[in-house]
């Protein structure tokens, strides 16, 4: 390991995907010496419904990550909900400032753009094919050894930013304990074609057994990426190609509109979806993105909520790095705030679950909204500004109209609570 005194490099950031480029762009703007290790290589894949929220558009644009226009995305104003053979349920966004739109991302081209972009900040040095495989956090330095391109390397640095995702080998080297939902949700995702109309804009198809998300992309094609309990997916068995054509019979609306390639290469399955974190922070160490704690997507703000722990992790770090301050104690600050924002949006998340697990709750909160324009305007901006509170208490209520209101009232405690709400068990704390 390295072992010079004084540490040749600011931040280290272990992960280039969403969370990590953002942090290292904004870290490297402000004038900091960023490492960028990223385990393979760009372009890679990535599993996402590619659904960005105006919020995060937002920060996109505000991080100075967003190219004039999009980066080669598709904007749209709104969502359709399709629940229960009902009529599809319109929720737009154009009561919102003019310039608030959701956008369709292709994440293999936009995680490449990022890193790119963040590469091109001449404070950040970014490596491919390298991957985190020891990490010492000391008193004065955190040290970190690397396979770069299968030669051992390592670096030394003030703090370390964990952002390599839901499976985080950053956090299980730090030592920070986890808690798996008790919903086991499974992601299938593929390439499709509209049979006959088009898709305007994102479409979301409700069963009790998952969710279904359609995003237009360019060339007339669609993503379709299915969220779907453990027993609808055959647990994956089969294949991910075999899984996603069992798991489309679920909504059999959906399936008559679209064709599926022939190929099984463009098919992808992954698990878990979401999980909790005991803290975000350590000595010397900020966990951001899914590897700090992942809300499950049937909200859509997992890119938003990636962009915000970026912007985050900048706000705590910027006037602590030149003074030193990065023990656990200091960096506390950045798990209080996040979980402000995280415990909001994964509360938010598993009401909808609890909601549309209840056939007859389902059908009704959909004929509540249609009812109440006034309604379906406060869910619409909840969701495209990522702020569930804006719903409210009332608003939730209502929405339910005369469905059990306990979905609505179940007590949640904290992320940063000891007493776990997936599974109500104790979870381990250290540091």
């Amino acid at each position: 390991m390295v072992s010079s005194p004084e540490p040749e490099l600011d931040v280290i950031i272990a992960g280039a995907s969403l969370a990590g480029s953002t942090a290292a762009h904004l870290l490297g703007a402000a004038g900091f010496r960023v490492l960028l290790l990223e385990k393979a290589s760009f372009p890679r894949p990535k599993i996402c419904g590619e659904g960005l929220m105006p919020s995060g558009v937002r920060l996109l644009h505000q991080a100075g990550m967003l190219e004039a226009g999009n980066p080669g995305g598709v904007p749209f104003k709104g969502i359709r909900l399709i629940a229960g053979g009902l009529p599809a349920l319109s929720l737009g966004f154009n009561h919102l400032r003019a310039h608030d739109y959701g956008l369709v991302v292709d994440r293999l081209k936009l995680d490449a753009q990022m890193a790119a972009r963040a590469a091109r900040c001449p404070n950040v040095t970014l490596l491919e094919r390298s991957a985190v495989k020891f990490v010492d956090f000391g008193e004065t330095a955190v040290e970190v050894l690397a396979d770069v391109k299968g030669v051992r390397q390592g670096f030394r640095a003030r703090v370390l930013l964990g952002a390599d995702g839901i499976r985080s080998e950053v956090r299980r080297l730090a030592g920070v304990p986890i808690c798996r939902p008790r919903r086991k949700r499974f992601a299938l995702r593929a390439l499709g074609r509209p049979r006959q109309d088009d898709f305007e804009t994102v479409e979301v198809y409700f069963t009790s057994r998952g969710e279904a998300y359609v995003a237009p992309r360019r060339g007339g094609r669609v993503t379709i990426s299915l969220l779907i309990d453990g027993t609808a997916a055959g647990a994956l068995r089969g294949g991910a190609r075999s899984s996603f054509e069992a798991a489309l019979e679920l909504f059999p609306e959906l399936r008559s509109r679209v064709a599926l390639p022939r190929g099984s290469d463009t098919f992808e399955a992954t698990a878990p979806l979401s999980l909790m974190t005991d803290r975000a922070h350590g000595n010397r160490l900020l966990l951001i993105g899914d590897a700090a704690g992942a809300v499950d997507p049937i909200t859509g703000q997992g890119m938003t909520l990636a962009l915000r722990d970026a912007c985050l992790a900048l706000a705590v770090l910027k006037p602590r790095i030149p003074r030193d301050r990065l023990l656990a104690g200091e960096l506390s600050e950045f798990t209080r705030k996040r979980n402000k924002y995280f415990s909001s949006a994964w509360r938010f998340a598993e009401r909808l679950l609890d909601l549309f697990e209840n056939p007859a709750a389902a059908r009704k909160a959909v004929l509540a909204l249609r009812r109440r324009p006034a309604l379906q305007e406060r869910l619409a901006e909840a969701l495209a500004l990522g702020r569930p509170e804006l719903l409210g208490w009332y608003g939730r209520a209502r929405m339910l109209a005369g469905a059990p209101v306990s979905i609505w009232m179940k007590k949640a405690a904290k992320p940063s609570s000891r007493s776990c709400s997936f599974c109500r068990s104790r979870v381990p704390s250290r540091g």
